[in-house]
Formats: structure tokens, sequence, C-alpha cells
């Protein structure tokens, strides 16, 4: 055997171990990537979203305190409401309403007795001046719901119903009167989003793991 087919014959077993190689190596990177995908799109997903909508709603309290003395402060809560979405009530440790809008049926804060707002704005003092709490929308359960009683994949007992964030910012009128601005929005359910974004990821894990397969046989013909 001279060295020409020596040569070859080394390229020709070297040839599947480097496929292969790069093809494991392609195949690491692309199940890490979808790896970080998975535990940030549907394990964290709700970690994420409460965190967002909590940023949210303390950002829109900011702009609204820093506009409490305006005389066009029901037009701008207006907006903001429609805008985001969200119910907004403005009142004064006296028992009256500065401002209020109720946006949807599901509104909390709209419809608080006057002891309620007393005990909102004491958490809301308590904690510094800014207090955020969730409520379970619990009026909506069902207790005898069974899910062993049905067939097929119904709603596990378990699933989340949809839940009210209520984030209360304690501020000083002009005239020295302390208020409160109450803000009440709704978390909306992302088990839907969830079993979306799981699909997908099998999609994206198999269209991940042929291009991995064809890029190394690819590259280790060009190496070769």
């Amino acid at each position: 055997m001279n060295l020409i087919q020596k040569t070859r014959l080394s390229r020709s077993v070297r040839r599947p171990s480097l496929a292969w190689s790069l093809f494991l190596s392609f195949l690491g990177f692309s199940l890490g990537l979808v790896a970080l995908l998975w535990l940030f799109q549907t394990v964290l997903l709700d970690q994420f979203y409460r965190a967002i909508k909590s940023a949210e709603i303390k950002r829109t309290a900011s702009v609204i305190a820093a506009n409490i003395d305006h005389a066009e402060l029901k037009t701008l809560i207006t907006r903001i409401a429609q805008q985001d979405e969200m119910s907004i009530r403005i009142f004064t440790v006296s028992g009256g309403d500065l401002a209020s809008i109720e946006i949807g049926p599901s509104s909390l804060i709209n419809h608080l007795a006057v002891n309620d707002l007393y005990e909102l704005y004491e958490k809301t003092i308590q904690s510094n001046g800014e207090y955020l709490e969730a409520y379970d929308r619990s009026e909506n359960s069902n207790d005898r719901y069974d899910d062993r009683k049905f067939a097929g994949q119904v709603p596990s007992p378990n699933d989340r119903l949809r839940q009210s964030i209520i984030y209360s910012r304690q501020v000083t009128l002009a005239d020295g009167t302390s208020a409160v601005i109450l803000l009440n929005t709704i978390l909306s359910p992302v088990t839907a989003t969830v079993k979306t974004l799981r699909i997908q990821l099998i999609y994206i894990s198999v269209i991940l793991t042929m291009l991995s397969l064809i890029l190394a046989l690819i590259l280790s013909r060009k190496i070769a």
C-alpha cells in the first residue's frame, strides 16, 4: 500500500469520526439553547409576567403621583385606565374620592367599603408608602369541580383562576391632605400561552437537530 492509498484510507476513517464530533457539538449547543428557551418561556413565564405587570403598575402610580395636583387629573387617569386596562381610584384620608374610573366589571377597588379603604391605607403606611397584593378571583371558583369525573384532557383542579393585583401608594396633596392612589389590574392566565410555546419548542428541537446533522456533514467534508 503506497502513501497516497494510506492517506485516503486515513481520511475515510477520520471523516465519520469528525462528522460525528461536529454533529454532537452542534447538537449539544442546540439542546442547550432549547433548554434555555424552555426555562424562560415556559417554566419562568408566569414569574416574569407577574414581575412585568407589577413594575408597570408601579410606574403608572409614579406618573399619577407626579400629576396629583394637576387640574386635568381626571383626564389623565381616564387615558391611563383605557390604555393600560386598569381601574384607578384616588381617595383622601377624610374618605372622599378625588378621582375614580372603573375598567371592566371585575374591578375590586371601585367597590371597596370605607373600612376596606382604611385597611389598605394602614397597610400602605406600614409598608413605607406603597403596598402591593394579589387577590384570587375566588368568586369564580367551583368547589364541586372534580376532574376525575370527566373524560379527556379537562382542566386540573389546581389550575390558577384569574388573579387581580391591587397596588396602593400614599401621596400628599398641595394643601397637605394625605391621599392614596389605588390601581387594580387583572393577571391573565398564561396556561394557554405556555402550551403553545411548548409545542413550538418541540418543533424547534427537531429542526435544530436536523440542522446540526446537516451542518456537521457539510463541514466535515470541507475540512476533510
